[in-house]
């Protein structure tokens, strides 16, 4: 397993949750008490697949994602411009050229586990 990568998607700009009365990107919405992708960063440290992933951040947000996952391993891209996912995974490539896979996962899905990150990156 130590032939993964993985990209957690955190660019987006949220816009649906501001209707909802929130003034943060979404990934960084409370979940149980913590910020939705402290959980799934959590899960990407127990499961062991990528000891450091790489978070896509937006310009304006790179420094909030940093100040709310504190020291947790993560090294952050910032896709300058927001042109869709594929775009922001390619922002990313220069940390994962060497690399015989990548997985990418979405920054505000809180519900995704170690145990499946794990059958993930086995299949």
């Amino acid at each position: 397993m130590s032939d993964i990568k993985i990209v957690i998607l955190a660019a987006g700009k949220g816009k649906r949750m501001e209707a909802l009365g929130f003034d943060l990107p979404k990934p960084l919405i409370p979940i149980h008490g913590r910020p939705m992708i402290r959980h799934l960063i959590d899960a990407v440290n127990e499961s062991q697949v990528d000891g450091e992933p790489i978070i896509i951040t937006a310009p304006d947000n790179r420094d909030l994602f940093c100040q709310t996952l504190g020291s947790r391993a993560c090294r952050y891209v910032v896709q300058e411009k927001q042109l869709g996912t594929g775009h922001a995974v390619m922002c990313a490539r220069d940390h994962f050229m060497d690399t015989g896979h990548v997985m990418v996962l979405y920054g505000d899905h809180p519900t995704v586990t170690a145990q499946t990150i794990r059958r993930l990156a086995r299949e």
